[in-house]
């Protein structure tokens, strides 16, 4: 009994340094906004960059469906890095006040909670996924690095 718990305080001893470490090496947000019910336009390619992360890609959703078989598409969660030259703007409504605007000289990071609207996808010569999405989102979540 004595061995297990000076094991897990050797754990816990070293997960407490490790931790600090890793996260002052990643590279800090330059600025984090939130939105709730809003209209999202965006056009351009994932990014290339490789940020630390725990899942290290640049897309990845949770529930996605695409109802009809057609370029309507509904996403429970998700999350995505365009790169520097996509457009990416947040409308309060749809054709309404901008919200929020990429500037290009960082990467936006989006977390979307429920969107429901277009989504385009394809593959460019240079193996880079460019997408297309416009469409309604309950809450979005932009991070620029």
């Amino acid at each position: 009994m004595k061995s297990k718990i000076i094991g897990l305080c050797v754990c816990m001893l070293l997960f407490g340094t490790i931790l600090p470490v890793i996260s002052a090496t990643q590279p800090k947000p330059t600025e984090i906004q939130r939105f709730n019910s809003c209209y999202i336009v965006a056009d351009g390619k994932l990014t290339q960059k490789d940020f630390p992360s725990i899942i290290g890609t640049s897309m990845w959703k949770i529930c996605y469906t695409r109802p009809f078989n057609t370029d309507r598409a509904n996403v429970v969660y998700w999350f995505i890095r365009f790169n520097e030259t996509s457009t990416v703007t947040i409308y309060a409504e749809e054709n309404g006040e901008v919200l929020w605007q990429h500037q290009g000289n960082t990467v936006p990071q989006l977390r979307m909670l429920m969107f429901k609207g277009i989504y385009l996808n394809e593959m460019t010569e240079d193996g880079q996924l460019h997408i297309e999405l416009r469409g309604t989102s309950s809450f979005i979540q932009v991070i620029e690095k």
